[in-house]
């Protein structure tokens, strides 16, 4: 019996990757591509664009706190104190009381002397800073102790954010985020959080971090 003739390929053409069809290779899913490299790189310049106006900011700006007295530590409560006659203090020059924003009483009288100063560092943990006069040089020493955290304290914060970014759903979308804190114990901050974006989606609630 004779076997059927096979189909010919009357332009002589090997079947390759110009014989598919346009949209079942990856040429669609490459164009597709683009609206999420493009949202993506707007995304860092905007990221690097704020980035830069809060350094900006940061380093132009001429608000500096005032210094506050400080209260003596709670160790020093019922300690007795004491009056030496010592060799004299060594101390700074008075122009050093505008750069550490010294009340404006502190920084005209010139009985008042600036004998040490320190930045305590940024930490949730409170600190204890002592200081500590050498009747044998005159000089004044200044001790940091980082104090344990409270089983219980009533630190009230706010915290803002903005954020531009990808969902599983978006291409591209801004999130705006708030939270609370009205609460802490010991390492656990109790906090209200809410957030939204621009695709309608939401979220409120409240929960703890550490």
């Amino acid at each position: 019996m004779r076997e059927p003739d096979k189909a010919v390929n009357r332009n002589n053409k090997i079947p390759g990757p110009d014989l598919i069809p346009v949209g079942t290779n990856g040429t669609n899913r490459l164009h597709g591509c683009f609206p999420f490299m493009k949202n993506l790189v707007l995304g860092v310049i905007l990221g690097i664009i704020m980035a830069g106006a809060v350094c900006a900011y940061n380093t132009l700006s001429k608000i500096t706190n005032p210094s506050i007295l400080a209260q003596p530590a709670k160790e020093l409560e019922n300690a007795k104190s004491e009056t030496l006659d010592c060799r004299p203090v060594v101390v700074y020059q008075d122009r050093v009381k505008r750069n550490l924003s010294l009340p404006g009483t502190v920084v005209k009288d010139h009985d008042k002397k600036v004998t040490a100063s320190t930045k305590v560092p940024a930490s949730d943990f409170p600190n204890t800073v002592t200081s500590v006069y050498d009747t044998g040089t005159g000089a004044t020493d200044l001790y940091i102790r980082r104090d344990p955290l409270p089983w219980l304290a009533f630190d009230q914060r706010w915290r803002l954010g903005a954020f531009y970014g990808l969902s599983d759903s978006e291409n591209g979308l801004f999130l705006g985020v708030a939270q609370y804190q009205f609460a802490q114990i010991k390492r656990v901050h109790i906090t209200a959080h809410g957030h939204a974006d621009t695709s309608g989606r939401y979220f409120i609630g409240a929960g703890f971090t550490w």
